[in-house]
């Protein structure tokens, strides 16, 4: 049963389900948006989380931490705002993910780090922070994750912890890149 709607979005959950809805019914609708969607998530970028199982009432039960959830929910909310719907066809998104130097560093180490000297290459790994957020813009920025066919992320040392997002629609005109 659908919601009732605002600009598309459904008053309950904020995704876009009556689209979906009839995309899975019609199989052959235009672009929702040719634009591309570009916005940042402030906050310490996590990875997802491996999925936890615990018993309850005897039977087993899988559940994701809560930290993954709530920085797929900070990155679904971000994407709201800047989405005008999700795009369909495929995909190219872009990931920069910045952290702060620790504190605790030396302060030449951290200079070091500011400048681009230094790679950030602790955890969370670079993979988990994708996964997150790319769970995390499902449904509002695109349909499903399978539509992103092209990738480039990095990540990074800053002034601040923050991951910038692009996701750009491709058309079939141009090449792709071959590795």
């Amino acid at each position: 049963m659908l919601q009732k709607h605002n600009n598309g979005r459904c008053s309950q959950c904020g995704m876009f389900c009556n689209i979906v809805y009839q995309l899975q019914n019609s199989g052959n609708i235009p672009r929702v948006s040719d634009a591309a969607i570009r916005f940042s998530v402030h906050g310490r970028p996590v990875g997802k989380g491996r999925a936890r199982v615990s018993l309850r009432r005897g039977f087993a039960v899988a559940y994701t931490p809560a930290k993954t959830r709530e920085f797929e929910s900070r990155v679904r909310a971000a994407a709201l705002q800047a989405a005008s719907g999700p795009l369909i066809g495929p995909l190219r998104v872009r990931l920069s993910v910045q952290f702060c130097p620790p504190e605790s560093w030396p302060r030449r180490r951290r200079e070091a780090a500011m400048s681009g000297a230094m790679w950030h290459g602790s955890k969370p790994d670079l993979d988990n922070v994708v996964k997150a957020v790319l769970d995390g813009m499902s449904g509002v920025a695109f349909l499903d994750d399978r539509q992103v066919v092209e990738l480039v992320a990095q990540k990074r040392y800053g002034d601040m912890d923050v991951t910038h997002v692009a996701v750009e629609p491709l058309s079939s005109k141009e090449d792709s890149h071959a590795l």
